[in-house]
């Protein structure tokens, strides 16, 4: 999947900032330092245990990601940087017996993040090893209507629209928890690739968004992206 297009702000009172405005304001966030480092340390326990999940793998770089699957040098660093954002201790051998219940959930936690990782880098091995001929399950162009940062979270959920309704097929697809990725509609490699997961998008029936023809956009033609890595420009011109 490959969504993407226009993207905007809201200032605190709700205003919708779009154009140059928003360009500046999402480009001193991307470039604040703290932010940025934040990004490389520890996920704190009030986000929610799916969002940390996917945060510790999605943070990192998707090369990072890719080159795990293959090279066993890559797996140990990426798994260092994964395993230090979770405060989990690396996988083991599971024993019969543990000191505390502490441990033995750590343990077990442990190998849950190992096989989600080596689901996500085993599908993007597979995508990109070779991307000439590389199909994804489908693809749709969405345009982005608009950003918000959950409370209780370090990341940031687009909202997008698609040209058409989504049929029941690509809704399920389209999920709860499904890693998506994205990329700029005249680009095709993993440099400026960007991974999200789809998030719960939250019933309305429409959505504001800044649009000269104000186009009425119901729930059949939303889906909501949460992104992990704050360096990722959701923009103009996405596939």
């Amino acid at each position: 999947m490959a969504p993407g297009g226009d993207s905007s702000v809201r200032n605190k009172k709700g205003k919708f900032i779009g154009g140059a405005a928003a360009a500046r304001r999402r480009a001193t966030k991307i470039e604040d330092p703290l932010k940025r480092e934040k990004l490389k340390t520890h996920i704190p326990f009030n986000i929610p245990a799916g969002e940390r999940l996917l945060a510790s793998i999605l943070r990192s770089l998707p090369q990072q990601i890719i080159d795990s699957e293959t090279k066993w040098q890559c797996r140990q660093i990426l798994m260092d940087a994964i395993y230090q954002r979770l405060s989990l201790p690396q996988p083991c051998k599971l024993q019969a017996k543990y000191d505390n219940i502490e441990s033995h959930y750590a343990a077990y936690a442990s190998l849950v993040v190992e096989e989600t990782r080596q689901t996500i880098a085993s599908a993007l091995c597979k995508r990109w090893a070779a991307p000439s001929s590389s199909t994804s399950d489908f693809s749709i162009r969405l345009d982005c209507v608009s950003q918000r940062e959950p409370k209780n979270s370090q990341h940031t959920v687009y909202f997008f629209q698609t040209e058409i309704p989504l049929t029941p097929a690509q809704r399920y697809s389209l999920r709860p928890g499904t890693v998506v990725e994205m990329l700029p509609r005249e680009y095709f490699d993993t440099e400026r690739l960007i991974l999200g997961s789809i998030v719960q998008l939250t019933p309305r029936k429409n959505f504001e968004c800044e649009d000269e023809d104000n186009v009425e956009l119901t729930d059949d033609r939303l889906v909501s992206i949460m992104v992990y890595n704050n360096s990722d420009k959701i923009g103009k011109g996405m596939k």
